[in-house]
């Protein structure tokens, strides 16, 4: 149960992203920048730090509905175990990052 409310919540964040997404964008571009986004958010919340502070930090100054995605993207990844080891740290991180490219890769595709 707990696998799909992620896996849904993944495709929505990246299809809202697509969405977003200025027309004429390149998808290799949509989707490389949202996986460094990915990547950001899941290093704030393995360095423990605050869920408000990753939030207003990831949003300042983004129009509603990117602030929407982005949200959606940060509670996310908050939902995630956050580990104490250096190596444990960087795997869920890039398993993160790689998560969010390959739902935005096969949005993209659709």
């Amino acid at each position: 149960m707990k696998t799909r409310l992620i896996t849904a919540t993944v495709s929505a964040v990246t299809a809202a992203f697509i969405l977003a997404s200025p027309a004429g964008a390149d998808d290799a571009d949509l989707c490389v920048t949202a996986g460094n986004i990915a990547e950001a958010i899941m290093a704030a919340r393995q360095e423990h730090h605050p869920l408000h502070q990753t939030l207003a930090l990831m949003t300042d100054g983004m129009d509603e509905e990117t602030t929407g995605w982005i949200t959606a993207l940060t509670l996310t990844a908050y939902g995630r175990p956050a580990y104490a080891t250096d190596g444990a740290q960087r795997t869920a991180i890039a398993a993160f990052r790689n998560r969010i490219e390959l739902a935005c890769y096969l949005g993209a595709d659709e």
